[in-house]
């Protein structure tokens, strides 16, 4: 399994080998690429260099959760020594498992509501109320703590009907959210 992280700005990214993750005195491989994003330009060199940077973001936008680090590290470092270009650089490195990067946790129903959970905590949406426009958000807790709780709840936010009720399930399961008017 990888974990997948894009800075579209700074044309960079990093791809994680999750097979150890969060697991206390483990390592996780990683993949960076540092790319380059240039403003706009008539350079071709600049061009050629957004052209490379953009294709391997899409590539890795594309790329399937459940592959093998190895086989997709082998794709992305063959992409970027075809394009030739020495300022897409790329470089392996390793980090604590523990501190490997937390799957992001979406769910919703089209047109009614939209939750969120990640490393910088919980967010959700209603969409049925355009006057108000209500939001949740983390409040008064950590966000690695709210991420734990809704990991936790998250099979019960995904069987939601409403906006309310989501509210509801993510409380009780002991998650701190502020309620806010989007449209104050």
């Amino acid at each position: 399994m990888i974990h997948v992280k894009i800075w579209t700005g700074a044309g960079n990214l990093t791809i994680t080998d999750m097979q150890h993750a969060n697991k206390r005195g483990k390592k996780c491989r990683t993949l960076k690429v540092c790319g380059w994003i240039p403003g706009s330009t008539k350079d071709e060199e600049l061009n050629r260099i957004y052209e490379a940077t953009t294709n391997i973001m899409h590539h890795c936008e594309r790329l399937d959760r459940s592959a093998d680090f190895d086989t997709v590290r082998e794709e992305i470092v063959d992409m970027i020594e075809r394009y030739g270009i020495s300022q897409v650089r790329y470089y392996d490195d390793e980090i604590r498992a523990i501190d490997a990067p937390k799957e992001k946790l979406t769910a919703g129903r089209e047109g009614v509501w939209s939750a969120k959970a990640d490393e910088s905590g919980i967010y959700a949406a209603d969409l049925t109320d355009h006057h108000n426009d209500p939001r949740l958000c983390t409040h008064d807790q950590t966000n690695a703590r709210a991420y734990a709780i809704a990991c936790k709840a998250w099979p019960q936010v995904e069987r939601c009907a409403t906006f309310h009720e989501v509210w509801t399930v993510l409380s009780n399961a002991g998650a701190r959210l502020h309620y806010w008017c989007a449209m104050d």
